[in-house]
């Protein structure tokens, strides 16, 4: 009986070890993060390392999980360290424990199969996005000039183009040809 109580404290001692070094891996990469948002910076590559830490830890709560797979993903998307195949399998990893309502994670696996050159499953996430979200406006419309589909693409740009005024964010030179073209097209 006593072998049995030792054996059942050590079990829980560990079990409380490995949930509160998760949270606490969550904690501290969600301090990084608020630090330096830039996904190239020094801080950023802590930040994930935390992230997929408490991710092994397998006891975060669901929403815990989807973050950190998101900002793993959004990490790995950019600069030097980009791995699109593998931010793919983490988004959609995030889709499958969101039972695909993630809209941020729509949004960014619009964006890298756009640029992995998957038009048709660009325009699919991207639709399942935040509608009113600026850059995702920019790759549906992107997607549906590549795919020939000129007026959605006309109003996507447009809608974008709306919401960089109401937020008074750059809008691209490239944005502003492709609507153009759009528009000579229509």
């Amino acid at each position: 009986m006593r072998f049995l109580l030792t054996i059942s404290m050590i079990v829980f001692l560990q079990t409380t070890h490995v949930v509160s070094s998760g949270l606490d891996d969550i904690e501290r990469a969600l301090e990084v993060y608020n630090k330096e948002k830039d996904l190239l910076s020094p801080e950023a590559k802590e930040a994930a390392d935390l992230f997929q830490s408490a991710l092994d830890s397998n006891d975060l709560p669901l929403e815990l999980q989807i973050e950190s797979l998101k900002y793993i993903a959004n990490f790995l998307s950019v600069g030097d360290h980009r791995n699109h195949e593998r931010a793919i399998v983490l988004l959609q990893r995030a889709l499958a424990l969101s039972s695909g309502t993630d809209k941020f994670s729509h949004k960014l696996l619009a964006r890298i199969l756009f640029d992995e050159g998957d038009i048709e499953g660009s325009i699919k996430h991207a639709l399942h996005a935040d509608p009113s979200d600026y850059d995702n406006n920019l790759v549906l419309g992107r997607a549906y000039f590549a795919n020939s589909n000129f007026v959605d693409a006309e109003e996507a740009l447009l809608n974008a183009w709306g919401i960089a005024s109401e937020q008074e964010l750059s809008w691209g030179v490239r944005d502003q040809a492709l609507l153009i073209a759009c528009m000579a097209y229509k």
